[in-house]
């Protein structure tokens, strides 16, 4: 062994003693990398929106996991698209970044206005609940949530038959995006590492 062999060696094992650790893998989602970096940049992109934060890690993993998913399925998806006007006024809205780069919150926003018009085309305009879902909903849940919170008087069904009709919708859109998520994670090539 010649003496630059022998000091390339040494250099090699020196460097790698000194090895750090920059990121982690934390999990891995049909081939799409999710790292440490990605969740604590979540929580300062949360941060500037004025999303309530959850309180854990595996909470936002989740939610990274099932973004990842619908990023995937709407590459499937044709016609979903967002114009700069929508991403423009929408970061007009958060001026105090905290830190996040400007690239950073538009990608973001970006992927969320995404999101939200995948599930406009997928689900919500498929969604029309009936007269009776909605009257049922008034007697089941608004009026007994409206007796427990005091509410005097309590609205007639007429009067807040529109905010009632969206929020059955609403749940039922939920309701089938929870569904469906659950069908495609199980399709998923999904890894979860502690």
């Amino acid at each position: 062994m010649t003496k630059k062999t022998l000091f390339i060696i040494c250099l090699l094992a020196a460097t790698s003693l000194k090895a750090e650790i920059i990121d982690r893998m934390v999990a891995v989602v049909n081939n799409h990398i999710i790292t440490l970096s990605d969740l604590r940049r979540e929580r300062e992109i949360r941060t500037v929106l004025g999303i309530a934060e959850p309180k854990d890690d595996k909470t936002i993993l989740r939610e990274l996991i099932d973004a990842q998913i619908i990023e995937d399925q709407i590459a499937q998806f044709p016609g979903i698209d967002v114009t700069e006007t929508q991403l423009d006024s929408e970061l007009k809205k958060h001026a105090d970044l905290r830190g996040v780069s400007p690239e950073v919150l538009r990608e973001a926003i970006l992927r969320r206005l995404r999101a939200s018009e995948f599930v406009q085309v997928r689900f919500r305009q498929f969604i029309r609940p009936t007269d009776e879902e909605v009257r049922n909903y008034y007697r089941t849940v608004f009026v007994p949530r409206a007796e427990r919170q005091g509410m005097t008087p309590i609205p007639s069904f007429e009067q807040i038959e529109e905010a009632v009709r969206m929020n059955v919708t609403e749940e039922k859109v939920a309701h089938e995006i929870e569904n469906w998520l659950d069908a495609i994670r199980r399709r998923s090539d999904i890894e979860v590492f502690d």
